[in-house]
């Protein structure tokens, strides 16, 4: 299995993924035309990875913006990862600019949805 990445954009964030490792990281502002096509390459790497996933996944957000449909892909992404925690140990890291309440508040909501280690890291400019 190979390694994933989708550079990022004004538009789209960092999308990487390191089957070795099990590091997986999206960044930077998801606010694509079409977030379902955007982020479908990656969701299809997910579904690979879940078959032989690292001991340890740690998934890190560290968004600046997303739009209403990015959030539905970020909760299918956690979603679809979850699967792995029957077996491995997933960590979540949510990171957030320490004065974006709205990024925070996303990752409270996302946080209150899956029973797993997520934690919120806020980040000092």
């Amino acid at each position: 299995m190979e390694n994933f990445v989708i550079e990022a954009t004004k538009h789209t964030p960092l999308v990487s993924g390191n089957c070795g490792t099990g590091e997986i990281l999206i960044s930077g502002r998801s606010i694509p035309e079409n977030a379902t096509s955007f982020y479908r390459p990656f969701l299809v790497w997910i579904d690979e990875y879940k078959h032989n996933p690292s001991p340890k996944t740690q998934l890190t957000f560290y968004l600046d913006y997303l739009n209403s449909i990015s959030q539905k892909v970020v909760y299918d992404i956690i979603e679809s990862l979850y699967d792995v925690t029957n077996k491995n140990e997933l960590i979540v890291f949510w990171k957030y600019d320490e004065d974006d309440e709205e990024i925070l508040d996303e990752g409270k909501v996302f946080q209150s949805r899956f029973d797993l280690d997520f934690r919120l890291i806020p980040v000092t400019a």
